[in-house]
């Protein structure tokens, strides 16, 4: 009697239950990865003014407090510029704005005024101490870089500060943060000219409500091991469609 092999070099294909598993680990890989990956809600916060007010050309100050009015313009033949400091937050933030309510009052030659916004260099302590800030504190306040203007004395506004704003406000994430306001509308009038041009932005507690600076939080970068984790997903279901589409036999 003649006993013949049968020599095959097909693979035998994997067990059921192997392969059940491959797809399961694969597709609960890929499903971790993608959640892991997907972009976080943006979060706004909205901060209130510790410290506002304002400053005129001969250095003096109305007030230091976060309940005292901001002023800026002309009244009284004196030039006003005008600060407001908030303390930011730990954190990183992709964006800032500012949101506030402002009016002219009764006797104003213009019912607006443009406001610029700018940096500050001035210590802001040098504010809360003393109700003589000095003359080159007031230019200051409106002097520098400017991070944006806006048209204000009609009532809510609001502003999306610069990218330059945005990166000092990063930098100082965890102290406190100072902007300052002038009003090019009354810097053109000048010193000593007569009638009144001036934006009030009451403080905080004062009807209307007072302005706030909002942030948006930037949205976390997903970890290296969430990536890792979705690749590895679709690298398990790559292997399972490779070895079903080796068991299908070719069409001749």
């Amino acid at each position: 009697m003649t006993c013949t092999a049968v020599v095959s070099d097909e693979v035998p294909p994997a067990r059921p239950a192997a392969r059940g598993r491959t797809a399961a680990l694969g597709s609960a890989a890929l499903l971790a990865g993608l959640l892991a990956c997907q972009p976080a809600l943006a979060q706004t916060i909205s901060i209130q003014p510790t410290m506002m007010g304002g400053v005129n050309n001969l250095g003096n100050s109305n007030g230091n407090a976060a309940g005292a009015n901001m002023i800026t313009g002309l009244t009284d033949g004196k030039l006003y510029n005008s600060y407001a400091v908030f303390y930011i937050p730990p954190g990183e933030y992709e964006k800032a704005s500012l949101s506030f309510s402002s009016f002219a009052p009764e006797g104003s030659l213009f019912p607006e005024s443009r406001i610029g916004i700018f940096d500050v260099s001035t210590y802001y302590m040098q504010f809360a101490d003393t109700f003589r800030p000095g003359v080159e504190a007031y230019a200051d306040l409106g002097s520098g870089i400017q991070y944006g203007s806006a048209l204000l004395g009609s009532g809510p506004a609001e502003v999306t500060l610069s990218g330059g704003a945005l990166y000092d406000i990063n930098a100082t994430a965890g102290r406190y943060f100072m902007l300052g306001f002038t009003s090019f509308t009354a810097n053109a009038l000048g010193i000593g000219a007569e009638g009144e041009q001036l934006t009030v932005i009451n403080g905080v507690g004062r009807p209307p409500p007072p302005f706030y600076l909002q942030l948006d939080i930037a949205a976390p970068v997903p970890e290296p091991s969430a990536w890792a984790m979705g690749g590895a997903g679709l690298l398990l279901l790559g292997l399972r469609a490779r070895r079903r589409q080796a068991r299908t036999p070719a069409l001749s």
